[in-house]
């Protein structure tokens, strides 16, 4: 093999590795997401009309697009309030059965994942974090993911 030659391969080679370690898609950190999740629920908190409604408001997810690097939030009971349309995605992903107490289908995770889905995000790309809403302090604190959410968004990185 010509030194010339060799030295194309080297610089090509270089290149791709460069290329594909390069695009590797850089998510958020947790303090960032956890900033961004308890702005989003204190508002929710504050927009309520009732204290009932500030009392059913239990949990809150952000998800982080790394492709878009887009927010979608979610509240627990989110899919079926807003009257959404449950993305195929996600209906494909959930256990066959309950695997906890919580309702599939019903934790914020999947309200803010859905939105993500709809607006054409990929499934690898997002990443996520919830919390606890606690209405009368307000705390605003981690709250670890279900069961049921656990074996339905494998695949999405969970910030704990």
């Amino acid at each position: 093999m010509q030194k010339s030659n060799f030295f194309k391969i080297v610089a090509c080679s270089l290149l791709f590795l460069n290329t594909v370690f390069c695009s590797v898609l850089k998510g958020q950190d947790l303090g960032t997401m956890h900033k961004a999740v308890d702005t989003w629920a204190r508002l929710q908190l504050s927009l309520a009309t009732s204290k009932t409604q500030k009392r059913e408001f239990s949990s809150a997810t952000v998800v982080y697009d790394k492709a878009t690097k887009r927010y979608y939030y979610g509240a627990n009971k989110g899919i079926a309030l807003s009257r959404a349309v449950t993305h195929p995605t996600l209906l494909s992903r959930y256990p066959a059965t309950a695997l906890c107490k919580n309702v599939i289908g019903n934790c914020s995770e999947n309200h803010a994942v859905n939105q993500a889905l709809q607006d054409g995000a990929s499934w690898n790309n997002l990443q996520m974090y919830t919390v606890y809403v606690l209405f009368t302090e307000p705390t605003i604190a981690f709250q670890a993911t279900c069961e049921n959410c656990v074996f339905t968004f494998r695949g999405i990185e969970i910030l704990r």
